[in-house]
């Protein structure tokens, strides 16, 4: 189901239980010299939309987030942030306002890894908000976090080689959306930290918090090896993170 195809009476007189609402969360930002701004809005957007069409009954669709927390991109023309306080609160407001109409499961879909931490501070916010509500369950999630382990078989990059506008989001995108792929124009970049502990791929995990603008790390805006990108890969990467969405949010559908 998708919350704007729904008129008020349909919601009102609803059965909510069982229903997780999804909510997909974007970005607007530079994603290198082959890939489009809308990267992380078109990929989470086709997935939350996979995920629907798999399990209509249990998911409350709504529509993606576009926009996103990105001041570690504004130094590449284009990108649009803005501040982890006015996304978090943004996506509260959202939450909250689901509560009120009386659903009680909430997963935050996210597609890119900047809205992570606001992400969290609505989570806790929440929290603080509906903290008598026992029913309630919010969670968040990055697509690639739930699927690491089929993503790392599917791979051929070393670490370092999937970042951003890498081998796998420019597979995804060449499955996809091919014509939005300048594939003439992939090229390997990002530079790791001297540190070996802060090094950085979109499956490793530091255990050290570093920020970095993105100009620090990388010229032409990618970090990682989209030379490695193919069609096939993207498809595998697709199935394997929709397989693991729709087994997550059907159990806690039944929770």
């Amino acid at each position: 189901m998708r919350l704007q195809e729904q008129s008020w009476v349909d919601i009102g007189g609803m059965d909510k239980t069982g229903i997780v609402i999804v909510v997909p969360l974007g970005a607007l930002e530079q994603h290198g010299h082959h890939l489009p701004l809308g990267v992380d809005s078109y990929l989470i957007q086709a997935l939350a939309e996979l995920v629907e069409k798999s399990l209509p009954d249990q998911v409350m669709l709504l529509p993606t987030v576009w926009v996103g927390h990105s001041p570690h991109h504004m130094k590449f023309p284009g990108t649009v942030s803005v501040s982890q306080n006015v996304y978090a609160d943004l996506l509260e407001q959202i939450v909250s306002s689901l509560v009120t109409a009386g659903y009680t499961k909430f997963l935050f879909l996210n597609g890119h890894g900047g809205n992570a931490l606001p992400v969290q501070m609505a989570l806790q916010a929440l929290k603080n908000r509906f903290r008598d509500h026992r029913s309630l369950l919010i969670c968040g999630l990055s697509y690639w976090n739930l699927a690491r382990k089929e993503m790392q078989e599917i791979r051929d990059s070393a670490l370092g080689g999937m970042g951003h506008a890498c081998e796998m989001e420019t597979s995804m995108m060449m499955h996809l959306y091919p014509d939005y792929v300048d594939e003439t124009n992939r090229k390997k970049d990002g530079r790791q930290p001297p540190i070996e502990s802060l090094a950085i791929d979109m499956l490793h995990s530091s255990p050290v918090s570093v920020v970095y603008d993105f100009d620090e790390l990388t010229e032409t805006g990618t970090f990682g090896d989209p030379t490695l990108a193919t069609k096939e890969k993207g498809k595998q990467f697709m199935e394997a993170i929709v397989r693991n969405l729709n087994g997550f949010i059907s159990d806690i559908a039944v929770k």
